[in-house]
């Protein structure tokens, strides 16, 4: 679903969510050395993305698990649902926050780029430690990257500016991440109902979202 309070076309969108049948993800690792990745179509990424970068999400190991294990199996193929604000919608990216992006025809690998650059790297979620890094990226696409951050900031108090930086990552390395992450799970839903509270006519999601954020 595409949520009102999402941040800026660069980032995030929200999408029909379907059950996720994650289960503790392994996602050690930096890079891929597999024959899969040897031969990269570079057409298959339209415009606006270098073979640098291309070739760096590639081998982004620990970014495909998670997007292979969580991401994929939430959101899936091209959909255009009436009350979904976001509006148009395809693997994770909206027409709403991307207006100058052909959903329809939208490539899995453009949309994987869209996705590693706006909500992997240009948030620093891929700093956070495995036993948060899924779960945030998840929650991002569908919350938007500030609120999934401040979800994540305030479960364990430190200043929720949406904003992964020194303080937040010096924060994780003493926390007790089995707490942590029962408090981000909270602070999820309780924005999930607060927004539907606020908009009833988004409560067609609510069962697949909920489904989703129980996985976590």
């Amino acid at each position: 679903m595409g949520s009102a309070n999402q941040p800026s076309p660069s980032t995030q969108l929200a999408e029909n969510s379907s059950p996720s049948h994650h289960n503790n993800p392994n996602i050690q690792g930096n890079t891929l050395n597999d024959n899969k990745h040897s031969n990269i179509d570079y057409s298959r990424y339209g415009a606006g993305f270098g073979k640098k970068d291309i070739d760096e999400m590639v081998n982004d190991k620990r970014f495909h698990n998670i997007m292979e294990q969580r991401v994929k199996i939430n959101e899936g193929g091209y959909i255009n649902h009436p009350a979904d604000r976001g509006g148009e919608t395809k693997y994770g990216i909206s027409s709403l926050w991307y207006p100058n992006e052909d959903i329809k025809n939208l490539t899995r690998e453009r949309a994987n780029m869209i996705l590693y650059r706006d909500y992997w790297k240009n948030t620093n979620i891929y700093q956070l430690p495995d036993e948060f890094a899924d779960i945030v990226l998840d929650d991002s696409i569908v919350q938007g990257q500030p609120t999934a951050i401040k979800n994540l900031q305030r479960a364990f108090g430190v200043k929720d500016d949406g904003i992964i930086g020194v303080d937040t990552l010096r924060s994780l390395k003493n926390a007790n991440y089995k707490i942590l992450k029962q408090k981000f799970i909270e602070n999820v839903k309780s924005i999930e109902e607060q927004y539907l509270n606020n908009d009833p006519s988004q409560r067609v999601f609510e069962k697949g979202h909920k489904r989703r954020f129980d996985k976590y």
